[in-house]
């Protein structure tokens, strides 16, 4: 069996708008190894969610998975049917959404979502479904009764709770967590961690975690992919991008972390603005923002390099000449 779980390659995701073609994912190719946490980073409207949710072939329209392959234990997930793709939704692979209200029906009780997919995975009858749902949500911190309580009856976090609970009810091999901690106190926030450590280090699950907080990134995961503007413009380990960052973009996202340390109350922040993707810059994307740009940036996109072993960046700084 390969060590490798998820397998993207070339994986082109375009929103086609009156405007024009919005090229959110393009051209990204990543492994994800079983039992490992892959962060994805970068600013809003890089690509990460997209990226997720292509996993799942759940690409709100007018978005497109235009080309590429998306390989689960071997199988192209964009050559399955719908009906196939429905089986491993939950069960192989789930998702935390960021936002709860996207996931909960309002005028259904928050602990039926669970009970449904027990059902539909699982063939449990109800009693045995519910007592099921009501251990996973006393396992997160939530009163046994609050899975009776319709969704406007649960504060955010809590909500957010709920979504986690049924990602995980069923132990996939595979979890997307779309800023899973957004909503969070600091203090439930550790106690979510903690149970995606567990699931980690006890079943082996392997976690997608799409995210900005570099601190959790530092904590959890093993691997970092770093995007920009739709591309992956650095992939390494934890210690090679917090240690050794490469591309100048993921130098600045660094140096914009807060530091307790620091005596400098400003905080460091990248000049000027994330491209336009209706109308992106020729060359390297990030080339109008960079310090270091060359001539050849501005022309041509830069290859990915890889550096040592396992870093990779796409940079012309680290091309042989």
């Amino acid at each position: 069996m390969s060590d490798v779980l998820l397998s993207i390659r070339d994986l082109c995701v375009y929103y086609f708008l009156t405007e024009g073609i919005v090229r959110a994912v393009d051209n990204v190719s990543l492994d994800l190894r079983r039992g490992d946490v892959l962060a994805v980073v970068g600013e809003s409207g890089s690509g990460k969610s997209t990226l997720g949710y292509s996993i799942l072939r759940l690409v709100p329209p007018p978005g497109k998975i235009v080309r590429g392959s998306i390989l689960f234990e071997g199988i192209d997930l964009l050559k399955l049917p719908e009906e196939a793709m429905r089986r491993i939704r939950g069960a192989e692979i789930s998702m935390v959404f960021q936002d709860p209200s996207v996931v909960l029906n309002p005028v259904m009780r928050v602990g039926e979502h669970i009970v449904e997919m027990l059902k539909y995975h699982r063939g449990m009858d109800e009693e045995e479904a519910w007592k099921l749902v009501e251990d996973v949500f006393e396992s997160l911190g939530i009163p046994r009764d609050r899975a009776r309580d319709y969704p406007h009856q649960l504060s955010g976090g809590m909500k957010q709770r709920v979504v986690i609970a049924t990602a995980i009810v069923l132990r996939p091999k595979l979890i997307i967590a779309d800023e899973p901690t957004t909503a969070l106190d600091v203090i439930t926030q550790d106690q979510i961690l903690d149970i995606f450590r567990d699931l980690r280090d006890r079943y082996r699950v392997s976690i997608m975690l799409i995210i900005h907080d570099l601190s959790i990134v530092a904590d959890l995961a093993d691997r970092v992919v770093v995007m920009y503007a739709g591309k992956v413009v650095e992939e390494g380990s934890v210690e090679q991008i917090f240690y050794n960052p490469l591309h100048p973009y993921t130098r600045g996202l660094l140096m914009c972390t807060p530091r307790l340390i620091s005596n400098d109350a400003n905080l460091y922040s990248i000049p000027g603005e994330p491209p336009d993707l209706l109308n992106p810059p020729p060359g390297c994307r990030f080339h109008p923002r960079c310090g270091l740009c060359m001539d050849t940036c501005k022309k041509e996109e830069p290859p990915m390099i890889e550096v040592e072993p396992g870093h990779r960046v796409m940079c012309w700084l680290y091309a042989k000449r």
